[in-house]
């Protein structure tokens, strides 16, 4: 498990350090922040406190000093999924998990698929193999699982290792110009999150489906949007995903699921219910940190990380990025 560190107060010529608490929910908040205390409440009526604005200067100075790194980071990593960022991850979505649901979706979506231990699966999109493992913990069933990310599909396979799973859950690094999935082989298929980071969608679902057998099923959850406009919140996460966001309209999933023998059964827009899993982990989290604050090492991921997420929930609450859920069993083709 995953255990916060507490940071020292720390004094300095300009007066005390501020803990990473009081900064994290003083920018979270928009409050001006205080030591000890979080972000400093409004005055009550009939109250007449002295400014400090020399304080408040630099208290404000912090926080634009830590969206300029921010900002940096973003826009030139030197890689995607460092330890920290993984370790932030986790904190939010459970052990094993980098996005909202954790281990009730991952059990969620695997239950159409019936699985058992007569059976295999393969996930695309595995992250760092918590989802696998779940399935695996709750049915028997092999699991073959793929990640896109180097880094997150090492910790996935770390993970699996140390839980005795190597066999049965281990993440394997998906090469999108090497890969070769086992033909007509696999009971059922899981894809989650991975579609929208791929330039070639159709190619991709196209060899999972191949690789299914007959009567076999699948369950996709993941991120779909049009072509973007100039200047809206789309583009703005578009932005913040450093090139690894490609349109792909939900219609066009479903049309080329069923022309490709998919039939389907379940459709369902979950883009409410996803930026609601998003918002409470994040609630959460800022819950955890103030009761047990994070160390000081934390601090630009945390911002980072936070960022990144309320740019995504932003475009999905103007409407231009949208989650949809399918699953579908794999009808034989008709002659």
């Amino acid at each position: 498990m995953i255990s916060l560190k507490k940071s020292p107060s720390v004094e300095t010529s300009d007066g005390p350090k501020l803990a990473f608490r009081d900064r994290f929910d003083a920018w979270w908040t928009g409050k001006p922040a205080r030591p000890g205390g979080g972000s400093a409440e409004a005055s009550k009526p009939g109250e007449n406190k002295p400014v400090d604005e020399e304080a408040q200067a630099r208290k404000q100075a912090m926080r634009d000093e830590a969206r300029v790194a921010s900002a940096a980071a973003n826009a030139a990593p030197d890689t995607n999924w460092p330890q920290m960022r993984r370790k932030i991850a986790q904190i939010a979505w459970g052990d094993g998990f980098n996005a909202p649901g954790g281990t009730a979706l991952a059990i969620e979506l695997s239950q159409p698929l019936q699985l058992d231990k007569s059976r295999s699966l393969i996930e695309i999109g595995a992250g760092m193999g918590g989802s696998a493992r779940e399935i695996v913990a709750a049915t028997g069933t092999y699991v073959t699982a793929w990640e896109l990310d180097p880094e997150l599909a090492e910790e996935g396979a770390v993970q699996a290792d140390v839980m005795g799973l190597e066999k049965k859950a281990s993440v394997l690094v998906l090469d999108l110009e090497k890969y070769e999935f086992k033909k007509n082989f696999y009971t059922g298929a899981l894809i989650h999150e991975v579609l929208f980071r791929l330039e070639d969608k159709e190619t991709m679902l196209k060899s999972v489906i191949d690789s299914m057998k007959i009567e076999g099923q699948i369950a996709i959850w993941d991120l779909f949007f049009e072509d973007p406009q100039p200047d809206g919140a789309l583009q703005e996460w578009l932005t913040g995903e450093n090139g690894e966001a490609y349109p792909w309209s939900w219609e066009s999933a479903r049309d080329f699921l069923t022309e490709n023998s998919i039939d389907i059964r379940v459709s369902n827009d979950e883009t409410e219910r996803y930026c609601a899993m998003a918002i409470d982990a994040w609630s959460g989290f800022v819950k955890q940190i103030t009761e047990d604050p994070v160390g000081e090492d934390m601090v630009i991921t945390v911002v980072r990380e936070v960022e990144r997420w309320s740019r995504r929930i932003a475009a999905m609450q103007a409407g231009e990025l949208k989650v949809y859920r399918f699953s579908g069993i794999k009808r034989k083709p008709v002659e």
